[in-house]
């Protein structure tokens, strides 16, 4: 039928129930059937008959998350009343990147925010997105490779600004990036510094410390020294309200 019929780009993930295919343009083409299956060696069905020569791409949106699936094209040739068909193309591979989903974004210093989110099987790695207000622009801001890189520490940010996150997972197939789409959005809010007011002693062993309080704190952790400059310890950790992540603090040691 002239020219062989190529899949130019596996089937990569736009989003992670999409799955986008394209193919060389066959000179004097009617147009081309796009046919997919679970199985590389299986049965491929018509998934969408294309009738339009110039056209050589393909978004499939009937597919599952976190699912490989394989495709051909035959092209169609037409001769009068009667279509030909080429046959179909070799086979190419082609899986949907599953979503990640955010576990916690907390205040990780007055200027810093850690992100961590469930790894995601078959990742290639992630995409940390962040923008100033829910609805507004999602910047990249990290990439991070490996399917258990799943926490982020986002520095150098300003103190006492909230900031939301998105994280889009990414795959590779036969060297080929797809990406999942965002996960849902997740905000935390970098916290100031406090200031101790007053530490007093109420017993031969005890003191009692006071502290300005900070907008938006969930609690404050005490750290002790016998000395100004180093050798800081934590001795307590204390709530003032539910935590993000009360999983995670509450299996953490009271005292060093």
């Amino acid at each position: 039928m002239g020219s062989e019929m190529c899949i130019r780009d596996r089937g990569l993930s736009t989003n992670e129930k999409t799955l986008t295919i394209k193919w060389n343009k066959i000179t004097g083409a009617y147009g081309y059937r796009i046919k997919r299956s679970t199985d590389e060696d299986g049965t491929y069905k018509v998934v969408k008959t294309i009738k339009s020569g110039n056209t050589t791409s393909y978004k499939d949106t009937s597919v599952k998350a976190g699912k490989t699936y394989y495709y051909t094209v035959e092209t169609m040739v037409k001769t009068g009343d009667n279509i030909c068909y080429s046959g179909d193309s070799a086979s190419m591979e082609g899986r949907t990147a599953k979503k990640a989903k955010i576990k916690y974004a907390v205040s990780n210093g007055s200027n810093q925010i850690e992100v961590n989110w469930g790894a995601v099987s078959g990742a290639y790695g992630y995409r940390i997105k962040r923008s100033t207000s829910k609805n507004g622009t999602y910047k990249v801001v990290a990439t991070l490779k490996g399917k258990n890189n799943t926490t982020y520490q986002d520095k150098k940010l300003k103190t006492a600004k909230t900031y939301y996150y998105k994280i889009e997972t990414i795959n590779k197939v036969n060297g080929k990036k797809g990406y999942s789409g965002n996960s849902a959005a997740v905000s935390a809010k970098t916290l100031k510094t406090t200031s101790i007011t007053a530490v007093k002693a109420t017993g031969s062993t005890s003191v009692r410390l006071e502290w300005k309080a900070v907008d938006g704190a969930s609690g404050y952790q005490i750290y002790r020294s016998t000395s100004k400059d180093s050798g800081y310890k934590k001795v307590c950790l204390l709530y003032t309200s539910p935590s993000p992540r009360d999983g995670l603090l509450s299996r953490m040691p009271s005292s060093a």
